[in-house]
């Protein structure tokens, strides 16, 4: 084994020791002897990845070393290297990488790298832009479309005219106050260009005479590392997580919200209204709402970068992840309305009629009121019964009455019994 390279880890298991090294290789050893020999290495590759862009089936990843090479990615879960190129210093770090058209432009230390990269299998490096001295350090760029590279260095924002990759060209600069020295981040829209310094942001016109527009202090003072534009707002990567600038007025930028984060936030990659944060795994946000949708989860390293498509998420990060995109969930579909069973009415039992009471007329066939005027018949027809019947017993008692003073002896004779009269 090489004797320099790091040992991360160690495991045992039946047959084996296992070895992780920085180099992303692990290797197998036999130790069931005392002289443990090699059996295998597996994963082992010649790129330490920190920044990645991509287009259509080919991935281009700047490595540390430093170095330059392309994947064919047709296949996502089989990516495939295909083409390696080294550059300059291999002591140098590599900081950043920004692909326009066909040409690659990677930071390192002291260096801003042109390769062509339109033959994924044959990068050809074209030229080196920096050296500029000891103490001349770059840290981020950005090119815009036309072919102007604004390249961040310790103490000034130089901006490079790169028409013609093989032949870089200082067009002119922006010294950084003294105060403001060692930047860190680079991104420019519309003329006007953000800069990080430490726990603030820079904006700078950029046009014939770069001038500073404003300068924000970052909330709580923290410290950010990244940006990324989309519209009127400027996403930072910070220590404390995702902080949302507005920069509709340049001149006069504002916090608009944070979304927080313990981890921080090292990278921000968006595509449409989503944003990909790299922290201690992969967060998935919608712009829009400023909700969390989604989190991927892998084995952070380097911290590197993440670079979004509509077909993958790219993540390079001391390797090279590839993730699905987010899609939203399908909402399951509305049932369609049913019509209602109607609720059957119960049918209400007929209310059950008296019998009426017994009488030996006829019942009478007629409204209520017949009804009442035959009862009120029938007592008044009793009451005159009762009258006449209680006249013709007082008439009996007065006609017996008078006959008994008419004829005493009959009524003598009457009284005595029978067996009581004498023979």
């Amino acid at each position: 084994l090489d004797k320099n390279l790091i040992l991360w880890s160690i495991s045992i298991s039946r047959g084996g020791t296992r070895l992780t090294t920085g180099a992303d290789s692990l290797y197998v050893f036999d130790v069931t002897s005392q002289s443990p020999q090699l059996t295998g290495t597996y994963g082992a590759s010649p790129c330490l990845a920190s920044s990645v862009h991509a287009s259509g089936t080919t991935a281009v990843v700047a490595c540390q070393g430093p170095s330059i090479a392309s994947y064919d990615v047709s296949v996502p879960s089989s990516p495939r290297m295909v083409g390696l190129s080294s550059l300059s210093n291999p002591y140098d770090s590599v900081m950043q990488l920004v692909v326009v058209g066909t040409t690659a432009y990677v930071v390192t230390d002291q260096y801003l790298h042109m390769v062509d990269v339109s033959n994924a299998h044959n990068l050809v490096v074209l030229s080196k832009y920096g050296g500029f001295g000891d103490n001349f350090y770059c840290y981020s760029v950005f090119v815009d479309t036309n072919n102007t590279a604004y390249l961040l260095t310790g103490t000034a924002l130089l901006m490079v005219d790169v028409s013609d990759p093989a032949h870089p060209a200082t067009m002119r600069y922006y010294d950084i106050p003294e105060n403001d020295r060692f930047p860190t981040f680079v991104t420019v829209q519309n003329g006007t260009a953000y800069i990080l310094v430490g726990y603030y942001m820079l904006i700078v016109d950029v046009g014939t005479t770069p001038t500073l527009l404003a300068k924000l202090i970052h909330p709580n003072y923290t410290t950010c590392s990244t940006i990324a534009l989309s519209g009127s707002s400027a996403y930072l990567g910070c220590s404390v997580g995702m902080v949302t600038v507005d920069i509709s007025a340049p001149s006069a930028p504002s916090i608009a919200g944070v979304l927080r984060c313990s981890a921080g936030i090292t990278s921000i990659g968006v595509y449409g209204t989503t944003a990909y944060l790299l922290a201690d795994l992969l967060l998935v946000v919608d712009l829009d709402t400023g909700m969390l949708l989604d989190s991927r989860t892998f084995v952070p390293r380097y911290r590197g970068t993440v670079f979004p498509t509509a077909d993958a998420v790219y993540v390079a990060d001391r390797g090279l992840y590839i993730f699905e995109p987010y899609t939203a969930p399908i909402p399951l579909p509305t049932p369609a309305p049913t019509t209602p069973v109607p609720t059957p009415v119960p049918t209400p039992l007929p209310t059950p009629v008296p019998a009426p009471a017994p009488t030996t007329d006829a019942p009478s066939s007629g409204d209520g009121w017949t009804s009442v005027l035959d009862i009120v018949g029938c007592v008044a027809g009793g009451v005159v019964l009762g009258v006449l019947g209680t006249l013709l017993y007082q008439r009996c008692m007065q006609e017996k009455h008078a006959q008994m003073h008419q004829h005493p002896q009959i009524q003598a004779e009457m009284l005595v019994p029978e067996d009581a009269v004498a023979t």
